[in-house]
C-alpha cells in the first residue's frame, strides 16, 4: 500500500494513520490469535500472531527456524551479508526478554546464521534504561534503537 504516495505521506507524517494502522492490524491479529487457540483457523494456527517468544510452539520455532535459514542461504549464493537482529521483546519500560528463543539461536548458530542477540546488545541495560516506551504498543525506546544501530554497525565496519 505504501507504493500509493498519499498513503505513504501519511504513514511518515501522521500520528493518527499511524494509530489507525495498528490498531486495525493489533484488531485483525488478536482476532487470528483466538482463532488459533480456539482450533478455527484453516491453516491449522497462526503462527504469526504468537507475539511472545517464550510461547512459541515445537512447529513454529521449526518454522522460523526454516525461513531464516533459506534467506541466509539465498544471501549466501549472492554474496549478502545476513544478519539477524534480535528486537527485545517486553511490556514494562526497563526491563526485556529475547524475542527469540535459547533453543532457536543455538539452532540458527550451528547452521552459520549471524545473530545480533538482544542480550549482548544491552548487557548492563535490564532494569536500568528505558528499552520499551511505556505507553502504547511498548515500541523500543530511542535509547534501544541507538544500541542497536550501534551494535550492527561494529558489525558491519572492519576491524581496525
Amino acid at each position: 500500500i505504501y507504493t500509493i504516495p498519499p498513503v505513504r505521506w501519511l504513514s511518515e507524517n501522521s500520528y493518527f494513520y499511524s494509530l489507525l494502522f495498528n490498531t486495525v492490524w493489533n484488531t485483525f491479529k488478536a482476532k487470528l490469535a483466538a482463532e488459533a487457540r480456539e482450533g478455527r483457523t484453516g491453516t491449522g494456527g497462526f503462527e504469526y500472531a504468537v507475539s511472545d517468544a517464550t510461547k512459541a510452539t515445537p512447529r513454529q520455532i521449526d518454522t522460523a527456524i526454516a525461513l531464516i535459514e533459506r534467506m541466509n542461504r539465498f544471501c549466501l549464493e549472492r554474496g549478502i551479508r545476513f544478519i539477524v537482529i534480535d528486537i527485545p521483546s517486553g511490556t514494562a519500560p526497563y526491563r526485556f526478554v529475547s524475542s527469540m528463543p535459547r533453543t532457536m539461536q543455538e539452532r540458527l548458530q550451528k547452521t552459520g546464521v549471524e545473530i545480533l542477540d538482544a542480550e549482548s546488545v544491552l548487557a548492563g541495560s535490564n532494569g536500568a534504561a528505558e528499552i520499551h516506551r511505556p505507553n502504547g504498543h511498548h515500541h523500543i525506546s530511542e535509547f534501544t534503537h541507538s544500541m542497536i544501530g550501534i551494535a550492527a554497525g561494529r558489525r558491519l565496519l572492519p576491524p581496525n
